[in-house]
């Protein structure tokens, strides 16, 4: 490996590694069971859309780096749920609008990281909401309120705590933490890197022969074989059985997760097997359509992805002398190293 030539340009980088990392490396989390996967690749989103506009004053390359990582992730991963790309078409125009409006660079990455990583959960929240009603909800407290007068005689002012808003919280609370987090991070890493570079310049070097193997792909679980789908439905099962035989828990609530069951069936399979196969065709017709117009662009990102698993694999053993946010900082500054400063033979 060389210094960098101008064959491919920092922004066509960028672009690149965010579409590896849509493509694959969500793949490779998902292989290993992360069950923050898509908190994950948000906030690593954001780190990359503010490094595209840092290194391209220019917030409609973001608008274009979005479509093309959008092509990337049809072509590597035709299968992705049409929800994923609607993940990728927010935070792209997110990073657009926060950038567009000349903010300050380390203040608007912390804005897009708070609102991009925000919204992801927002939208689950929705999900749930739009699936189950806002019985789901009042199922949670009163299953926590059973189980407090059954296991303490005297439960005092935990009564009146509503659990089911407390989940809430602390689950978005942790999104924006965490989308602040990553903003910082975003706003930090030119720096980073500069530092890390002017130190290291001199050791770093990648072994081609090491290239990182990708864990094979599993069969895709149907939704009613997923664990969290199994969890969810032995839950309403309980609660059905407790409003079924305890009074306590109000005559109708035994009828009204009924209702909430069926409606979720029914909301489901109308998803899944009438507007999800319309909505797939016509999207995947509309990249397909343009798919042309960026295919060199396309095949360039895709040739590259055997350059990124290597580098996240030497940037991770480079780095393990650091311990902790340290390890981290050192991590990802290496990999930006590599991938700004550098060019393979």
């Amino acid at each position: 490996m060389k210094n960098k030539s101008p064959a491919v340009t920092q922004v066509e980088r960028l672009t690149a590694l965010w579409a590896f990392s849509e493509a694959v490396l969500g793949g490779i989390l998902h292989a290993f069971k992360i069950p923050v996967t898509g908190l994950f690749l948000g906030s690593f989103a954001v780190v990359v859309i503010s490094l595209i506009f840092y290194y391209s004053k220019n917030p409609r390359q973001i608008l274009k780096s979005t479509f093309i990582v959008v092509l990337v992730k049809f072509i590597v991963s035709p299968y992705t749920p049409i929800t994923a790309y609607f993940a990728v078409f927010v935070q792209g125009f997110l990073g657009f609008l926060f950038f567009y409006f000349k903010v300050f660079y380390k203040t608007a990455s912390i804005l897009l990281g708070i609102t991009a990583v925000t919204l992801s959960g927002i939208q689950k929240l929705i999900i749930y909401t739009l699936l189950f009603g806002f019985t789901f909800w009042k199922s949670i407290n009163l299953f926590y309120q059973y189980l407090l007068d059954k296991f303490l005689s005297n439960p005092g002012n935990l009564m009146n705590i509503d659990l089911s808003l407390l989940i809430v919280s602390l689950y978005l609370s942790i999104h924006i933490i965490v989308g602040f987090f990553a903003g910082f991070v975003a706003g930090k890493l030119p720096s980073w890197i500069e530092t890390y570079y002017s130190e290291l310049k001199d050791r770093l070097s990648l072994d081609s022969s090491a290239i990182l193997k990708i864990p094979p792909k599993g069969k895709k679980k149907a939704w009613w074989e997923r664990k969290s789908t199994i969890i969810l439905f032995l839950f309403f099962f309980a609660i059905l059985l407790l409003s079924y035989t305890n009074p306590d828990l109000g005559k109708n609530h035994f009828t009204q997760i009924i209702i909430m069951v069926i409606r979720a069936f029914f909301i489901l399979f109308l998803w899944l097997k009438v507007l999800l196969p319309v909505i797939n065709k016509l999207f995947k017709k509309y990249l397909e359509d343009r798919e042309n117009k960026y295919s060199d662009e396309v095949h360039e990102i895709i040739s590259q992805f055997p350059q990124f698993k290597l580098i996240v694999s030497e940037s991770w053993k480079i780095s393990g002398s650091q311990k902790g946010l340290n390890k981290l900082k050192c991590f990802f500054s290496i990999i930006f190293i590599f991938l700004l400063k550098y060019e393979f033979e």
